[in-house]
């Protein structure tokens, strides 16, 4: 056996052994790229639910602004009408 014949006989394992890594490479790659794009999915709806939230809370806040004077008013007319009822008034 001449040393080229030797030369190539040994590197056929390693070129075989490159390949299947490189295979595997492009997977993890795939993989990679995979969970990047779920991960970005996940961050948008993250995103648009924290907006929902805001919004929500700031609509509370409106409604518990506009209820606050009704229910002063309210608790007036009921003191007002236990003082009637007891004779007080």
């Amino acid at each position: 056996m001449t040393i080229t014949e030797k030369t190539q006989s040994d590197n056929t394992p390693d070129r075989e052994a490159t390949q299947v890594l490189q295979v595997k490479l492009e997977a993890l790659r795939g993989m990679l790229h995979a969970k990047e794009e779920m991960l970005r999915v996940k961050n948008e709806q993250l995103e648009q639910a924290q907006a929902r939230e805001q919004f929500y809370q700031e609509e509370l806040r409106a409604v518990r602004l506009l209820a606050a004077p009704q229910a002063e008013t309210k608790k007036v007319e009921n003191a007002v009408q236990r003082r009637r009822f007891l004779g007080i008034f």
